[in-house]
């Protein structure tokens, strides 16, 4: 299992790639199913983390 610091930094490599390698984000989700005993796919949490990227890349900020 890994902490938090780990899926955070793993979290890093697909913000600063999403959509652009997407064999880089399966590498990533394929490590966190390996090391989590998450019921998920590979496939199903690959699409959280492009979600996540996604959401976190475009954020705007109003002000």
């Amino acid at each position: 299992m890994g902490t938090i610091d780990d899926y955070d930094a793993l979290a890093n490599v697909v913000r600063c790639n999403a959509p652009d390698d997407l064999m880089e984000i399966y590498g990533v989700a394929e490590d966190i199913w390996a090391h989590s005993g998450c019921a998920e796919s590979v496939e199903d949490i690959m699409s959280l983390l492009c979600k996540e990227a996604i959401t976190s890349c475009f954020k705007v900020e109003e002000g």
